[in-house]
């Protein structure tokens, strides 16, 4: 079985490098397993989503990313995660076998093949290089990384590469070469990796490299003389020895270069600052929102306020203009009842007089009543002194006697003084009448 694995520090080398070992027979993954094309990649990183979310989990466990790696040590991971890593591995693995020869690809798999070996029954490798200041000034342009610490990732990951990738068959691919002579590249991949995979593996006709490689796939390029300018000695002899294919001989990988190891470590605690400052920035911004909306929540009670203090003052000037009022309308209730009271006293002692005037009626009537019974009494024996007098002997003498002397004068009978007392008497009674009916009528008004 065919386990081959394309290791690489520059993402569109190996891309285009995968995609030639899929047309010559190589699975790499179903289409939907694998991450699409985008403007940094036009013809796709063929990249398998499973394979990068593990060497994401992986770099994320040892406290870093696929940019700070200078103290990459995956010796520190506990052995426990280490084995989980391992397992999983295993099962993209299987899978990938079950499809006779495949083809793995991921620039993170030159550091953390440590963690992938043990799952790999029969790996082969195939480490494709590129110039390291076209490969900086890629990253510079797709990541905004200065050269130097593009530089510094080409030298690290393409050592990690070597150092990794010892003991097991690896074949060296130039990119220059790939993207000027694809045809030839696949035609000594092809007879380098037949023993591995029998029969199985072709050259791709002229239609199929064309859809692989195209001349628009280069977008950075470097002049060799430009090298001394940018690459400390460590570098230039490592990319000297990749070009000539000597690094694939090297009994002993050295380690990244003091000057690489330093511009990475600076760089990440630049990064680290920048990030801090970043969220630092983005905390200030978001304090400067939640300020803002609160100064804009305050002009909005502010203007509730105002409105609110206008509506109190209008209420309060209507509340005043109504107590003008009401005190006008008091002033003319006090003075009503100024005059009432006035009234009141008058009426009061109108009442008094008038209780006397009762009193003094009540008076007069009781006396006219005892002088009317008196005057009923005297008229009552008069009529009876009269009966008797007109009904005795005396008085018939006596008239009769007295008859010259009454000649000449008016005679005033007996009959006529006593209707004359009885006139009275019933006036006295008339008079007594409307004196009680009057007292009545003024105690009535007096209780109304």
């Amino acid at each position: 079985m065919l386990q081959l694995l394309v290791l690489g520090m520059h993402r569109g080398g190996t891309s285009v490098l995968t995609h030639l070992l899929h047309r010559m027979g190589c699975h790499a993954g179903p289409p939907e397993s694998l991450q699409p094309a985008d403007a940094a990649n036009e013809r796709g990183y063929w990249e398998r989503w499973d394979a990068w979310a593990l060497d994401e989990q992986i770099l994320a466990a040892a406290g870093t990313d696929w940019r700070q790696v200078a103290d990459l040590d995956l010796d520190a991971l506990p052995e426990d995660v280490r084995a989980r890593f391992t397992a999983h591995a295993r099962e993209l693995v299987a899978d990938l076998d079950a499809h006779g020869p495949w083809v793995l690809k991921d620039p993170r798999l030159c550091l953390l093949l440590p963690v992938w070996r043990p799952a790999l029954a029969t790996p082969v490798f195939v480490l494709t290089h590129r110039d390291p200041l076209e490969t900086a000034r890629s990253l510079r342009a797709r990541d905004g990384l200065p050269l130097a610490v593009g530089i510094a990732l080409w030298e690290v990951y393409n050592l990690a590469a070597l150092r990794h990738s010892r003991g097991a068959p690896r074949f060296g691919v130039s990119h220059r070469r790939l993207l000027t002579d694809p045809g030839g590249v696949a035609a000594s991949l092809a007879a380098d990796l037949a023993p591995f995979a029998p029969g199985t593996l072709r050259v791709p006709d002229a239609a199929g490299l064309a859809e692989v490689v195209a001349a628009d796939l280069r977008h950075q390029t470097a002049d060799p003389e430009e090298h001394a300018g940018f690459l400390n000695g460590n570098q230039q002899a490592l990319w000297c020895a990749l070009d000539d294919g000597t690094a694939l001989t090297w009994e002993e990988v050295p380690h990244p270069s003091a000057g690489a190891l330093d511009a990475l470590r600076s760089w990440s605690a630049a990064e680290r600052e920048g990030l801090r400052l970043t969220r630092r920035a983005a905390d200030l911004e978001r304090r400067c929102a939640e300020s803002e909306g609160a100064a804009a929540w305050r002009r909005e009670r502010e203007v509730d306020f105002e409105r609110w203090v206008a509506s109190l003052q209008q209420a309060l000037a209507t509340a005043e203009e109504e107590l003008g009022r009401l005190r006008g309308r008091d002033a003319e209730i006090s003075a009503w009842n100024d005059t009432l009271t006035a009234r009141l006293a008058a009426a009061e002692g109108d009442l008094q007089a008038r209780w006397r005037e009762v009193e003094e009626l009540r008076g007069l009537l009781g006396e006219m009543k005892g002088l009317m019974e008196q005057t009923r009494l005297r008229a009552d024996a008069l009529d009876l002194l009269v009966a008797a007098v007109l009904g005795s002997r005396s008085w018939r003498l006596g008239w009769s006697l007295t008859a010259p002397a009454r000649w000449g004068r008016q005679d005033v009978s007996a009959e006529s003084r006593q209707a004359a007392i009885r006139s009275s008497a019933a006036s006295l009674e008339a008079a007594r009448r409307d004196l009680a009916a009057r007292a009545a009528r003024w105690l009535g008004e007096e209780a109304g």
